[in-house]
């Protein structure tokens, strides 16, 4: 279990984290705030990549391009656009592990 806090809120705290996540009920979702935030971290500019990301646009780019029998676009679009991505993944390694290096000097470990 992950501890937020170090000690438990009091309860006038717990009230002002409840009404404020009560207020986001039902507002759209950040999808522009989601793309920037992959976009962030395929381009190196945050550290946060893990091969699993690739490896799972990899398949849904394999799911895609078998769509390729009845219609040759989707297939030619999903492969270029993942080929795409993957370079954009490899160009950026060395930018990538720069930032990490960063936030590995600013983080401390007990």
């Amino acid at each position: 279990m992950i501890n937020v806090f170090s000690e438990m809120p009091s309860a006038e705290i717990k009230a002002e984290i409840t009404s404020t996540m009560r207020s986001q009920l039902g507002s759209g979702f950040n999808w522009a705030g989601v793309f920037r935030f992959w976009l962030a971290i395929v381009t190196g500019a945050h550290a946060d990549y893990r091969l699993k990301h690739s490896l799972d646009l990899g398949v849904l780019a394999g799911c895609f391009a078998s769509l390729g029998f009845l219609f040759p676009a989707i297939s030619y679009f999903s492969l270029t656009g993942y080929a795409i991505y993957g370079t954009l993944v490899l160009i950026n390694i060395p930018r990538r592990q720069a930032m990490r290096a960063i936030l590995r000097g600013q983080t401390k470990i007990p």
